[in-house]
């Protein structure tokens, strides 16, 4: 089999300040197999003028389009070559031997169907600032997506018959959803273990980012379901996502809080007496393991809760946050990152107790009957069953296991339609509290080589 065939494509808007280097590092390649596209979307600048001084540039378009992702599939479309590859304006190689070096490594009679490797960030300037904060992964399947965006797409070349367009439902993140995509039908994937491109590091409006970080929870919420999804990201989904669309979260949280006597109860009045009681006891402290099973497989983690009145802390492996009642403050441990935001009441209200009750009308809950705890100690179970038909992941059962002797949940299990299984097991309760304010903020020494990003 002859060499493989680059097509390397860019798409620019407006950019001529920052292509020019983009251009020079693609045109100046030494490797010869390669077909350069340039998609620009009817720039009013010198853009035109400074490609037709790059004669190696096989096609250019310049016509309105769409946004970004609408741009790139026509890029896909012009492509003829074996792969697909994706440097956009202000973007570049590490060197002009980049692509030979590359395809030397390949073993041409068994050509990889996805080829990824490691970004360096770079300023306006073209300086070298760093590593993404989050590495590849040494083995890269359609599952590594879980806890983000673990590859740059600048660093994640495609089979051209394999790749799919870019879906145009999503106009911040259709990345991801492209890359978990062709993972889905690669079945080679190979890490070449170095740094296939240099991507600029020009950030997000505040806006922009937002809206970037809720795609991203329903991309994956699409892949890996909406339960194990929400308990990975935890209040941070809540956060950007659940408190407009979804009304079942704030009952798992006065699950949390489930601290007072249940014989002789009601179960429909049980969530409305967990808040009452819990506005009383000055703050609460429990530890939780979550284990999800889904079709994409079984995970499992720990964490703990602290919450006074509406302010909380809570910790898990993955992430911290903090909440002082006006600001809140999530701490991605593998990103290094610290984003700050500053809940609106709507937002936040899910996960202040005293509110539990004006979320829980779309359930009736029932005491379902006598049972035991994992350890053997007899227990209730109460079941919350949605009024209307659950949409797809959502829960169609919620069933917290009581302790007949604590008055404690020792469990909450959630079940989907779609045979989703997630289990939250609750212990070391401990109320009341009487934590400090400053405990609800966040202290820069607790991360200090963090990166915070401000969505305030």
């Amino acid at each position: 089999m002859t060499a493989p065939l680059f097509s390397v494509i860019t798409v620019t808007f407006n950019a001529s300040s920052i292509l020019r280097r983009t251009l020079d590092s693609i045109c100046g390649q030494t490797y010869e197999g390669i077909e350069y596209i340039i998609v620009d979307g009817a720039s009013s600048d010198d853009t035109l003028a400074c490609l037709a001084r790059y004669p190696r540039i096989a096609h250019i378009i310049s016509e309105p389009d769409e946004g970004l992702y609408h741009a790139m599939n026509k890029g896909l479309q012009l492509a003829t070559g074996d792969y697909v590859w994706f440097i956009n304006a202000g973007d570049s190689l590490p060197s002009n031997d980049a692509i030979a070096h590359l395809a030397a490594s390949l073993h041409t009679e068994n050509l990889p169907d996805i080829i990824y490797g490691e970004t360096m960030m770079t300023d306006d300037n073209g300086r070298i600032l760093g590593a993404r904060r989050l590495r590849t992964p040494d083995v890269l399947t359609w599952k590594s997506f879980r806890m983000g965006m673990r590859v740059s797409h600048q660093a994640f070349i495609v089979r051209r018959e394999l790749a799919p367009p870019f879906d145009l439902r999503y106009r911040f993140s259709s990345d991801i959803d492209w890359c978990i995509r062709s993972l889905c039908v690669a079945r080679h994937v190979y890490n070449t273990r170095t740094v296939l491109s240099h991507y600029l590091d020009g950030g997000l409006s505040t806006r922009r980012r937002r809206a970037s970080l809720l795609e991203r929870f329903r991309i994956q919420c699409r892949y890996y379901g909406l339960l194990p999804t929400l308990f990975r990201h935890l209040w941070f989904a809540v956060r950007f996502s659940l408190a407009r669309s979804r009304n079942y979260t704030p009952l798992l949280l006065a699950c949390f809080l489930f601290s007072f006597g249940v014989q002789g109860q009601k179960a429909e009045k049980l969530l409305d007496q967990a808040a009452v009681r819990y506005a009383h006891s000055g703050g609460v402290s429990v530890s939780f393991a979550v284990h999800s099973r889904t079709v994409a497989g079984e995970e499992s983690f720990a964490g703990r809760l602290r919450m006074k009145g509406e302010r909380f802390t809570l910790s898990t492996p993955d992430l911290h946050i903090w909440y002082d009642g006006r600001n809140q403050w999530t701490y991605w441990v593998r990103n290094e990152e610290v984003m700050v935001s500053e809940p609106t009441r709507e937002e936040i209200q899910v996960t202040n107790p005293a509110l539990i009750f004006r979320h829980r009308k779309g359930y009736t809950a029932t005491l379902a009957g006598e049972t035991l705890t994992h350890d053997g100690r007899p227990a209730y179970d109460i079941d919350l069953v949605p009024h209307r038909k659950p949409r797809a992941g959502d829960p169609s059962l919620i069933t917290i296991r009581i302790e007949k002797a604590t008055s404690l949940p020792s469990h909450i299990v959630l079940r989907t339609s779609s045979s989703e299984l997630t289990t939250i097991r609750l212990q070391s309760f401990k109320a009341p509290l009487t934590p400090s304010d400053t405990s609800f903020t966040f202290d820069p020494s607790f991360c200090p080589a963090a990166t915070v990003i401000d969505l305030r």
